[in-house]
């Protein structure tokens, strides 16, 4: 890298340590890890080719620049965010870090190897602090440096023999907090919520609330981060029929995780809550608007002046059919009024659901003055009690 780029990459760490003394908002940070992903590509540091088990190598052409910008973000960030427990994040640096230096050491990928082993040996004077319960922490500054770095690093060394340094198997080492983070996007993304807002549902979390305590969740994700790397090394040093069978092991392996963690039923749960919410939030839009509806009826001059109004409630209620039968006393005595409202066939379109047909008297005391009829499609109706609890004040 030239001398030139050096302030930018200081800007950005400047970045990071402002976000951990105030705070900086998750789309800064990102245009920051982008942007230094930028200036590694464009030094030269590249993911050109990526070997596959039983393809061989596929070179990535222009693809080559998303992929590299995509992976150093994607590793930068998945280190961040399983900083949650003391020692977790730097005891996965660690582990995933002597797995590629043993990788690089395999390649003579020297730089690459120097780099890993300065890094390895600092965070492991560090952890010595760190560990439950810790009185140093590691911050954004350093678990993002810590990601960026053996992302940087994986990168380069995929290009120096991809036969043996693939980046699948550089992924495989760094699977865990992928994993996390691949979780959490999914998992804020079906439950509709903001994919970069924070929860507690991360894989350390979920370790928690099952009974484990801080020290024993931590013993638990890194002995499955030693247990990646293991199938790493596996991945670069056996034949194709090996490789892929390690591969198939860890997805049968990564779904028996997802179902012990009971990411499908917090998935659901979510889906519920933001189901219900929307339930409850047109349910009080609805509300407010009867209640409008209902002053202007009270407010009404005469009975054709209130059948304007109460046309309003076909939209608010989502009516099908709406009909108003009072009685008017005249000089000739009381006369019978009707009005009916139905709902175009251009406008109601193809329904397989039936209707839902209510009748309701109007009256005052033991005094009847007429009938409101209201008829709604079950598909139209927040919930069937709402709506005939809303079509009851009306009627009142």
């Amino acid at each position: 890298m030239s001398s030139e780029k050096f302030p930018i990459v200081l800007v950005l760490g400047e970045n990071d340590i402002r976000d951990d003394l105030k705070g900086a908002g998750a789309l800064i940070k990102l245009i920051g890890q982008t942007t230094a992903a930028f200036i590694v590509f464009h030094a030269g540091v590249q993911i050109d080719v990526i070997s596959v088990p039983f393809v061989g190598a596929v070179q990535l052409g222009a693809w080559s620049f998303p992929v590299t910008v995509f992976w150093i973000v994607l590793i930068t960030n998945a280190l961040n965010l399983i900083d949650g427990l003391d020692g977790l994040a730097g005891g996965v640096a660690v582990l995933a870090g002597t797995t590629l230096f043993i990788m690089s050491l395999i390649e003579g990928d020297v730089v690459g190897a120097l780099l890993l082993v300065s890094m390895v040996g600092a965070t492991l004077g560090f952890l010595r602090f760190n560990w439950n319960p810790a009185s140093i922490f590691l911050g954004d500054t350093g678990s993002l440096f810590l990601g960026f770095l053996l992302a940087t690093v994986s990168a380069h060394s995929s290009q120096k023999s991809f036969a043996l340094f693939s980046i699948v198997a550089a992924f495989v080492a760094l699977a865990l907090p992928i994993f996390d983070l691949s979780m959490a996007v999914v998992r804020r993304y079906l439950t509709g919520k903001p994919v970069f807002s924070a929860d507690q549902y991360h894989v350390h979390h979920l370790l928690l609330r099952k009974g484990l305590s801080q020290r024993q969740a931590a013993w638990v994700l890194l002995g499955g981060t030693a247990g990646l790397g293991a199938f790493a090394l596996l991945l670069i040093q056996s034949s194709d029929r090996i490789s892929a069978l390690a591969i198939v092991t860890l997805a049968l392996i990564t779904f028996v995780v997802i179902r012990f963690l009971g990411y499908a039923e917090i998935i659901k749960a979510g889906r519920r809550t933001l189901l219900f919410g929307q339930i409850e939030k047109d349910a009080q839009s609805r509300a407010e608007q009867v209640e409008k509806l209902r002053e202007s009826l009270l407010s009404s001059e005469d009975e054709n002046v209130l059948w304007r109004h109460l046309q309003s409630a076909s939209e608010i209620l989502n009516l099908e059919e709406l009909g108003l039968e009072v009685l008017v006393q005249d000089d000739s005595g009381l006369e019978k009024k009707a009005w009916v409202w139905t709902r175009s066939e251009t406008e109601a379109g193809v329904h397989i659901q039936t209707k839902t047909t209510m009748e309701l008297t109007i009256q005052s005391g033991k005094l009847h003055h007429g009938k409101l009829r209201l008829a709604w499609l079950q598909e139209n109706s927040v919930f069937q009690p709402h709506q005939r609890a809303l079509a009851q004040v009306l009627a009142d």
